[in-house]
């Protein structure tokens, strides 16, 4: 299950260990999610990748401050405290994927987070990740990964579809949310254990409530593009994640560094391509 491969570098040939059987995006899947600002990953990982990922989910030390909303619960920055989760976060193989989604040469990771619904949760308004994330890049991508088996009756993600095509830098106001499925035509989908959901940060996207018994569990991956710098602003959602995220530590026009935003893949034809065992650790 577990398999590793060389990246050359100009200096050395490093080794990037890979933690799980992540399989390779199709031409078709990079039409599908250019298009429509999404695209759904069938059998991305084996049953084997989500049943260890459960187990390093379960087994990561606890969060200081818990994060329990009324459209759901939620804990991010795992990946900080614990390696084995941090191993799947920072897969270079899931990492190619969200480049090759992308069309750019890496992905750094902006941090992860698992999403929990149940029943009592109301739910997840419609909103964008870029209002969220300043940079200035090639842009930035989410792979949503159910945790179990997923109907739509348990509220996963549902897409506006093209949406990510308006590159509107303008504030959603409550009338523009409501009018969201009229102007757009929305898409949810089944989702078996294995398959992910990955959509760009300009796509507009929200989740129904769960109308089960059984609380519906997700780990988000965030990623963006390797050459992405950071941009001051005053926006209220950026300033909070800037905190949250220690971009606020950033200078204004710098790129990431490594012990914030981890590299995760940068292709072989890059000059100095970093492994996960030196970005990710």
């Amino acid at each position: 299950m577990f398999s590793s491969s060389v990246i050359s570098g100009e200096d050395d040939d490093v080794v990037a260990t890979e933690t799980t059987m992540a399989r390779a995006i199709t031409p078709t899947e990079r039409h599908a999610f250019a298009r429509d600002g999404y695209v759904v990953l069938r059998r991305f990982y084996t049953e084997d990748d989500i049943a260890r990922l459960n187990a390093a989910l379960a087994a990561a030390p606890l969060p200081t401050v818990d994060e329990v909303g009324r459209q759901l619960a939620r804990d991010s920055f795992i990946w900080r405290r614990s390696p084995d989760v941090a191993s799947f976060a920072c897969d270079p193989l899931l990492g190619e994927a969200a480049a090759a989604l992308l069309g750019v040469g890496g992905v750094r990771l902006i941090h992860d987070v698992l999403l929990e619904k149940s029943r009592a949760h109301v739910p997840t308004e419609w909103h964008r990740d870029r209002d969220f994330w300043s940079m200035t890049s090639g842009g930035a991508i989410t792979m949503w990964i159910p945790l179990g088996p997923t109907p739509r009756s348990m509220g996963p993600l549902r897409y506006a579809r093209r949406s990510h095509l308006a590159r509107s830098t303008a504030p959603l106001r409550r009338i523009f949310k409501l009018a969201i499925p009229a102007r757009f035509a929305v898409a949810s989908y089944d989702l078996a254990v294995g398959d992910v959901v990955a959509h760009h940060y300009e796509t507009l996207h929200s989740a129904g409530r769960n109308r089960t018994e059984t609380t519906r569990r997700a780990f988000a991956i965030h990623f963006m593009d390797a050459d992405a710098t950071f941009v001051e602003s005053s926006g209220a959602g950026h300033r909070e994640h800037a905190a949250r995220c220690d971009w606020n530590l950033i200078a204004d026009g710098a790129h990431f560094p490594n012990e914030i935003a981890p590299l995760v893949f940068l292709a072989r034809s890059a000059s100095k391509p970093v492994a996960l065992s030196e970005s990710c650790s």
